[in-house]
């Protein structure tokens, strides 16, 4: 499996409300969808690291050094991804979290989706990389744009963009910064893919960790995990 489940992760079990089978299709195409997102992101074995030098004067990047891969690879990763980016699809990330929030039976299950909605808007708002060049470009941004412009259609506005973009940090910045935001988004996704791991037509029930995320703290139940079916 392309997604590793640890138990600890998935020892709570709670039960859906019922399904239509419309939901039921959804949730297993996003099952599809996730573990071959899964499978290329393991085949990226690197993580992303940079290197800032800056202007002690001013404080300015004055050079850059990462180990960003080929742009091929992102592509590989990008044509996955685009599947729980894309407004219009039926696996998009927040389709998915709120159809979950709305099935679900237990707060404690609850809670623990909506952090990972928090998470995931967090990883999309981010703008780590670009921020240090004093010009703060959102990662939801840098996707947009390089899928729109470059990776799977020529919008030449979003082009216009990305050029000035990559003029203020370099093209090899921009483009850490979109890998960057992959990783990160699909690491969510993949504890996404947990909660509904064994989720089935006959089988309605998600699977989250054993802890109560609530008001912003992690409470660990000293509740036996229910039994898995």
């Amino acid at each position: 499996m392309s997604i590793i489940v640890s138990p600890y992760l998935v020892s709570r079990q709670s039960a859906l409300l019922p399904l239509t089978e419309e939901e039921v299709d959804v949730i297993l195409l996003f099952k599809e969808k996730a573990l071959k997102l899964g499978s290329t992101r393991n085949n990226q074995r690197q993580f992303p690291i940079a290197k800032f030098t800056i202007d002690k004067l001013n404080g300015s990047v004055i050079a850059f050094e990462s180990n960003v891969p080929k742009i091929e690879t992102i592509e590989n990763i990008s044509l996955k991804f685009r599947f729980f980016f894309a407004e219009k699809e039926p696996t998009h990330v927040y389709k998915i979290l709120n159809l979950l929030s709305r099935k679900a039976t237990d707060q404690w299950a609850k809670n623990y989706i909506a952090r990972l909605r928090v998470w995931h808007k967090a990883f999309l708002e981010g703008t780590e990389t670009s921020e240090k060049f004093g010009y703060p470009v959102k990662n939801e941004e840098i996707i947009n744009l390089w899928f729109n412009s470059e990776i799977f259609h020529q919008d030449k506005e979003k082009r216009k963009k990305l050029d000035e973009i990559n003029e203020k940090i370099s093209h090899e910045a921009s483009l850490f910064q979109l890998n960057t935001a992959l990783r990160l988004c699909t690491s969510n996704i993949e504890s996404i893919y947990r909660i509904v791991y064994k989720t089935e037509k006959e089988h309605q029930f998600i699977y989250t960790p054993n802890h109560h995320y609530e008001n912003g703290l992690l409470n660990h139940s000293n509740r036996p995990a229910k039994a898995g079916g």
